[in-house]
């Protein structure tokens, strides 16, 4: 599964929040009610009345759960998002609702991979969709929205729900970054894999070496690979390896020779 690469790289996360402070302040003065004219933007204020315009609560509420998420507590980690997305799931800012979306992918993660929270984790993805993927506003939540639908496909594959992973997957291939054009046609595959893996080494063969990849596989690992044949099962060992480790190539296609 996929965690948004600005989990551990909160820069990202600061440059926009830089964004939204000047956002938020053109649409205050536009909107704001009169009876929240003289609210003050402490941290005591409620959370009704803040979102939109708190920015640094919002800084905060996210690098906590990305610390909680490195530490591997994922009762902290959810805890933290799920204050964000109550906080300002209410927010009309883009860059905020952004950011909502990312917090609530890295939330879908911990349910997967740190909780095995397979069926929280499709319910978190859905909710994305339904809320935010209809019609993604900018750039950044289009790429967070391919994140969720990817990670989905995951989900749905670990359910046993093989035709809606398939489903969703054709459907992103088309929109997909490089990262998932790498991925995507190794999750087609999962959901049959007693067809050829060449769709998977054309994939990777037509992206960029420079591509950054930070996928990983642990709930497929713990859940699905055990019902694979051996043969397969090995298979996708080695497309696992070389997705989260080495990223080459030819060790990939050592690897592949060496299944029986």
């Amino acid at each position: 599964m996929n965690a948004i690469s600005s989990l551990l790289t909160f820069l990202v996360c600061a440059t926009l929040l830089a964004a939204c402070k000047t956002a938020a302040v053109a649409e205050d003065t536009n909107t704001t009610p009169a009876s929240l004219e003289s609210a003050p933007q402490a941290l005591s204020v409620p959370p009704a009345e803040r979102c939109g315009s708190d920015t640094d609560r919002l800084r905060v509420l996210y690098t906590e759960g990305g610390n909680f998420l490195t530490a591997g507590d994922a009762a902290g980690a959810i805890r933290a998002f799920n204050t964000l997305d109550d906080e300002f799931a209410c927010s009309a800012v883009p860059e905020i609702q952004d950011i909502v979306v990312e917090a609530l992918n890295n939330k879908a993660y911990v349910q997967l991979e740190l909780d095995s929270d397979v069926a929280g984790a499709l319910t978190t993805l859905d909710d994305i969709i339904a809320r935010y993927c209809q019609a993604p506003a900018t750039v950044a939540r289009l790429e967070g929205c391919v994140s969720t639908m990817a990670n989905s496909v995951e989900s749905h594959l670990i359910q046993g729900n093989t035709a809606r992973a398939l489903e969703i997957a054709h459907a992103l291939q088309s929109s997909a970054t490089d990262e998932k054009s790498r991925v995507l046609p190794f999750l087609i595959w999962l959901a049959d894999p007693k067809t050829s893996t060449k769709p998977v080494l054309d994939g990777i063969a037509a992206t960029s070496p420079e591509v950054e990849f930070n996928w990983r596989f642990a709930a497929i690992r713990k859940f699905y690979l055990p019902k694979l044949l051996k043969k397969q099962r090995n298979q996708a060992e080695c497309f696992l390896t070389f997705y989260e480790q080495n990223h080459d190539e030819r060790t990939l296609g050592q690897c592949l020779k060496r299944v029986k």
